[in-house]
């Protein structure tokens, strides 16, 4: 109903309660562990829930318009950018009279918010009863529901509050522990969640997770993130829960292994220790893997999850998905205009590794060269990619090339960076091997930085390429575990002796530490040689499990924000036209164009800040901006080849003002949308995607046309007309009367239907003295939208309704005299709030005064008879005397 009433719509297909996951379980998947959470509730205690805000109320009235009318009031209050203390009040004391007149009104989400920002009340009762409806609300948004889970944990830090002496009742325990009281609520609030909402569930199982780690059920704790994360495959929580402690990771990659394994491998691993352990590091490096491309996936535009998805793929030696995720990273940074000048060259190596990439290693080369750069190593790559393509004559080609320029360099700019001594003996060790060029850039390296262990490691094996092995082998010894040169220094020594029981743990060691390239690359070849070819990280049959899971897209493709999703403005029907007091359904559409799912997350693709501007043109001109703004986290992802219908409320603030007090003028209302603004030029705002424009649509508002005819009509109607069409006429009138009001304060520059203002203030007075309290309210509500001070004759007109004895009609009646000018209602009110007969009445004057006095019910306020306020003049809204 409101902004925040959201109705995410799927386009074509309902909203799914469980998220769509790109991961396909097995058909001999094993069942999840239980809750450990929800194994200790009792049946008993999962019947308390909280109490509807209006439970205690008087039930004599239901309208459903009337409580709309008052749910919009209370909208407007708490959702305005400067709204008060006094005001998040008013709007919670409205949201309960809207509950009153309409139980079934769907107004959780608001109630939630509002009761959360209210500090100096314990609402927690009100909020578990929120939170209990809304949590199987297919339109929840997360963060409104972390809202009420946060306030509730909060509340019971409160010893006197509802939620505690609830959560007591729950533990079943005269000892009050704050922490078991903590779990006990969770249980509650993951109980009422489970069934309805798959996210839900598992933001809270973390939490619980949370509260049992304090306890050192380490065991539970695991348990509890497998559980998180089948409920959600996207919550990415589960990584700091089991890396907090060495017991939790454990348990929780025994439990993920066990459950991958077909029934025959589960079998034989239990009975084998050894293989056990070599089954566990597997699945370790496949949860790990998963994690990473998981994070990609749920925000594409993550730099820093590219990166990370490529680094690990490259040290597990995946070096073809490493590609690919290096391959993205550059993408991913030229779309930003990040400038990487080393971006080429580390693409250049990763590819090397993957023998099936080396013709793109001539590639890279190519462009590095024409971009003018000269990096001796680049070229040595070069060279041997053409080499293992079965060019021999082209890799002697491009050595030669290389020498020649290094030699020029030499010659005419000695310090270029090109060929600092570290490149150099580099280059000559490993590229086009020369003993003792190498070893007397070494040890210009070495004497330069003579403690950096790699620069120790490359003087060591230029040593040992000079057959001075002794020598060597005291450089590198103690760097073996931290250097792959030095560990490959180590082990051709070793064979140089014959001695294959050192060297090849030396080579193995090479080749997991993976601090060089071509020192690897050297260890892999003679290992290949031994017949002790290093097994692959992950067989083929690994893989495939997160290849399946991923939908074969486990290697990842940069797709740039445009053609990933599009937003754009629809309407209702398709039509743009606007008429006066007619409702316009306009929504915010979210349509994923790419193949994998969209999710609104703090850490997804979409944070959820959600900001529309206006811009009024026509008869009027109005700039307004950030007419909404504000968060949205709807749980469900945008499934690929759908969209996300986001309903907005736009007759809001100083827009439906305008709207509403100049009914006879012609408007074109453009609306700009923006989804995580971020600051633009001349302190304006952007998308946070450079080719994604913000969303636009031109909405055209049309006059009400006036005639004395039709006039006549509408003042028929408010006598002699039904209910809807009194309500109708009610709203043109009172939109007409605020019209001539705007004029005779600051003037309206367009021409209206001239008429005489005492014709449509009589046609409001039957309007407010209609019998039907419900055409009442409504047109109050209208005026509701007038600017202060409410002038002395409609006072007149609307004090008389202080007396009504429909409590809405004094609700609102109060409502509006409140607006008399400052001080002047102040009396009234005191009054109201000591003498209403209706506890809401009562309590809305309350926040509406000013000054709080003792009053004797009995008797009227000095200066006010029988609740009439202080005359005010017409012309000047003082008090006349």
């Amino acid at each position: 109903m409101m902004l925040m009433g959201w109705v995410l719509q799927i386009a074509a297909a309902q909203t799914p309660t469980v998220p769509s996951s790109p991961i396909e379980k097995s058909a001999v998947t094993p069942p999840l562990p239980t809750n450990p959470l929800l194994a200790t509730r009792t049946e008993k205690a999962w019947t308390l829930t909280g109490v509807s805000p209006a439970d205690e109320l008087p039930q004599d009235l239901s309208s459903q318009q009337v409580a709309a009318q008052l749910a919009r009031m209370a909208y407007e209050r708490y959702r305005a950018a400067d709204a008060s203390a006094n005001q998040t009040a008013q709007a919670w004391i409205l949201y309960r009279a809207a509950l009153s007149l309409n139980p079934r009104i769907a107004i959780e989400e608001d109630l939630i918010r509002v009761a959360t920002s209210i500090p100096d009340q314990d609402l927690s009762s009100a909020v578990q009863w929120a939170y209990h409806a809304y949590a199987s609300n297919p339109a929840l948004d997360m963060e409104v529901a972390q809202r009420a889970v946060r306030y509730q944990l909060d509340r019971l830090q409160d010893p006197d509050s509802w939620i505690r002496r609830y959560a007591i009742r729950l533990a079943k325990t005269n000892e009050i522990i704050d922490r078991d009281l903590r779990e006990r609520l969770i249980i509650k609030l993951l109980e009422i969640a489970q069934t309805r909402n798959a996210v839900l569930t598992a933001d809270l199982t973390i939490q619980g997770a949370q509260i049992i780690r304090e306890k050192s059920n380490f065991p539970a704790v695991a348990q509890l993130a497998v559980s998180a994360q089948a409920s959600d495959p996207y919550q990415l929580g589960v990584i700091p829960l089991i890396l907090q402690d060495p017991e939790v990771y454990n348990s929780y990659m025994r439990i993920q292994m066990e459950r991958v394994l077909t029934p025959q491998k589960r079998q034989l691993v239990k009975q084998n220790d050894v293989l056990y352990k070599v089954a566990l590091e597997k699945y370790e490096i496949l949860s790990f893997l998963r994690f990473r491309r998981l994070a990609l996936l749920v925000d594409p535009m993550d730099p820093e999850a590219a990166a990370m998805f490529a680094r690990f793929a490259e040290n597990q030696r995946l070096y073809d998905l490493a590609a690919a995720g290096y391959e993205y990273s550059a993408a991913l940074g030229e779309y930003g205009s990040v400038q990487d000048p080393d971006r080429d060259k580390t693409l250049m190596q990763i590819h090397y590794r993957n023998p099936t990439d080396r013709e793109i290693c001539l590639q890279i080369a190519e462009r590095i060269r024409r971009s003018g750069r000269f990096d001796p190593m680049v070229e040595g790559l070069a060279a041997k990619a053409a080499d293992h393509l079965g060019r021999p004559e082209q890799a002697r080609a491009i050595l030669d090339q290389t020498q020649q320029r290094i030699e020029q360099l030499l010659a005419e700019d000695p310090n270029s960076d090109a060929i600092r001594p570290p490149i150099l003996a580099t280059y000559y060790a490993f590229v086009d091997p020369n003993p003792e060029k190498a070893l007397a850039s070494a040890n210009i390296a070495r004497q330069r930085f003579p403690q950096v262990p790699q620069i120790r490691s490359l003087f060591g094996y230029a040593l040992s390429m000079s057959a001075d092995p002794n020598l060597a082998r005291d450089y590198v010894q103690d760097l073996t575990d931290q250097d792959s040169i030095a560990a490959l220094t180590v082990a051709k020594l070793a064979l140089a002796g014959n001695d294959k029981k050192t060297a090849i743990p030396h080579l193995l060691q090479a080749v997991e530490i993976d601090s060089s390239l071509l020192a690897v690359e050297q260890a892999v070849q003679i290992l290949t040689d031994l017949g002790q070819a290093p097994p692959s990280t992950l067989a083929p049959e690994d893989r495939k499990i997160l290849e399946d899971e991923f939908s074969q897209a486990l290697a990842p493709s940069f797709i740039p924000p445009a053609k990933r999703f599009a937003v754009k403005f629809s309407v209702g029907g398709n039509s743009t036209s606007m008429s006066y007091g007619r409702e316009i359904k306009i929504y915010l559409s979210i349509q994923n164009l790419s193949s994998d799912p969209i999710l609104f997350r703090d850490y997804g693709l979409f944070k959820g800040r959600l900001r529309i501007d206006a811009f009024v043109r026509g008869d009027l001109t109005r700039d307004i901006p950030r007419l909404i703004e504000t968060r949205i986290l709807p749980f469900s992802p945008i499934a690929p080849g759908k969209s996300m219908l986001i309903p907005l409320q736009i007759d809001t603030g100083s827009l439906a003002r305008l709207i509403w007090t100049h009914p006879q003028a012609n408007l074109e209302i453009e609306l700009v949308g923006y989804l995580d603004p971020v600051p633009g030029e001349a302190d304006g705002v952007r998308n946070p995607f450079p080719d994604v424009p913000p969303a636009r649509i031109t909405l055209k508002r049309t006059g009400l046309p006036l005639s004395r005819a039709i006039l006549m009509e509408r003042l028929d109607s408010v006598s002699k007309g039904q209910t809807a069409q009194k309500i109708q006429a009610a709203r043109e009138m009172a939109g007409l009367w605020m019209e001539q009001l705007e004029n005779s304060r600051s003037g309206i520059p367009y021409r209206y239907y001239q008429i005489d203002p005492v014709v449509y203030l009589d046609a409001l007075r039957l309007c407010l003295g209609n019998e039907d309290w419900v055409v009442v309210t409504t047109t109050l509500s209208v005026l509701d939208a007038m600017s202060d001070p409410v002038p002395y004759e409609m006072v007149q007109i609307v004090s008389p309704l202080l007396h009504n004895p429909n409590w809405p009609v004094r609700m609102m009646a109060m409502n509006l005299l409140s607006r008399s000018g400052p001080g002047q209602f102040q009396k009234v009110l005191d009054w109201i709030a000591a003498s209403d007969t209706h506890p809401l009445v009562k309590d809305l004057a309350k926040t509406m005064g000013v000054q709080k006095v003792s009053i004797d019910a009995s008797k009227s306020p000095s200066g006010v008879s029988s609740f009439s306020p202080p005359a005010l003049t017409p012309e000047s809204g003082q008090t006349r005397k």
